[in-house]
């Protein structure tokens, strides 16, 4: 006698399977949002940053 578990029926698991592909596919979805809202931010700190260092050559400059 085999011990094993009866198989689900196709239908079944190609369901489970469309889930699961769906589920993945949102993650990979939102992990491309979360790195574009990551570098749209350090790009923002950045050009601030180079604005404010130009500023302050110029002041500097002006002097």
């Amino acid at each position: 006698m085999s011990l094993r578990a009866p198989r689900p029926p196709l239908r079944v698991m190609q369901e489970q399977r469309a889930r699961e592909a769906a589920k993945a596919v949102e993650e990979y979805a939102a992990s491309g949002r979360a790195t574009e809202a990551k570098t749209e931010r350090l790009r923002a700190l950045r050009l601030a940053r180079e604005a404010a260092n130009d500023s302050s050559k110029m002041s500097k400059t002006n002097r």
